[in-house]
């Protein structure tokens, strides 16, 4: 198998769900219902989904020196992932709350992150003592969120670096989706400076370089014209590009100079999982490299 090194957000989710709409809500209300707490968080979702294609799995991140920091740690070893986590006194370590509601298909989320959190304090010393995660990584993924803030922006950028002079291959997924709003066309390419496969929404890059959006589902010739269009920008970058109901029912993966690839998703409209996104990066990564 090819290992597999992550860098992301390193949280405590605590997930449940109600029956009725949000949008019905005008009073305070009191509703019991299954609770879950479990290790999320982009870094987490992602080696969680790669279990069993990828081995062995990194997540190098960073949690608050509290006991939430302490069960992050031990739940990612729980599930087989070799943890290199920098354990920051300053901050407490990311904690997300996550309610859907009962609106049909799927469910409208309520995503609550703990606004000042470890995540964003990784850095460029916690990078070069975990070296070897980076130069015997196959591939290494990582994710805007990662990019957005210093220390952490550098030490990602400088982490990226590594890896790719090591030989692997860096996946770069363009979040968050409204990411056009906080950076600009410098940014980003210094986003992918050593990427070699971009993940991202069509929607997301036609609203980034200003393109018209069409309403509703975006279809495969829409789809077609932005993969052209990062081409023209990214000539030698690999993209999965998603699209169509939710952004999540179509694929197209595309190499340079080969032709693009359109793949269906089966997504029948239902409730998403907390981390279907990162299923479908691993099993678009597993086919690409595989």
């Amino acid at each position: 198998m090819i290992s597999l090194t992550v860098i992301g957000d390193v949280n405590v989710e605590i997930n449940g769900s109600i029956d009725v709409p949000f949008s019905r809500i005008d009073h305070n209300i009191l509703d019991y219902g299954p609770l879950e707490m479990r290790i999320g968080g982009t870094a987490p979702n992602l080696a969680e989904a790669a279990a069993g294609r990828f081995s062995p799995i990194r997540v190098v991140g960073c949690v608050g020196s509290d006991e939430l920091g302490t069960w992050a740690e031990h739940s990612l070893k729980k599930i087989g992932v070799d943890a290199r986590l920098q354990h920051d006194p300053a901050l407490p370590t990311g904690l997300a709350v996550s309610i859907r509601d009962g609106t049909a298909p799927g469910g409208r989320r309520l995503l609550i992150v703990r606004s000042e959190n470890a995540n964003r304090m990784l850095d460029s010393a916690h990078i070069t003592g975990n070296s070897t995660a980076l130069t015997q990584a196959g591939v290494f993924v990582t994710d805007g969120y990662s990019l957005l803030a210093e220390p952490r922006r550098g030490a990602t950028l400088e982490a990226m670096r590594v890896a790719a002079t090591a030989g692997a291959q860096v996946v770069v997924d363009v979040v968050p989706h409204d990411c056009y709003r906080l950076i600009d066309e410098l940014e980003l390419s210094k986003w992918l400076a050593s990427a070699h496969v971009v993940v991202v929404e069509v929607r997301t890059m036609r609203r980034f370089f200003g393109l018209s959006t069409p309403p509703g589902d975006i279809d495969l010739s829409v789809a077609l014209e932005t993969l052209e269009h990062l081409q023209s920008i990214f000539r030698d970058r690999s993209f999965l590009l998603r699209f169509g109901v939710q952004e999540v029912s179509e694929s197209l993966v595309c190499q340079p100079d080969r032709k693009p690839i359109h793949r269906h998703i089966d997504f029948t409209g239902g409730r998403l999982s907390h981390n279907f996104g990162d299923v479908l990066t691993v099993d678009e990564l597993t086919r690409y490299f595989f």
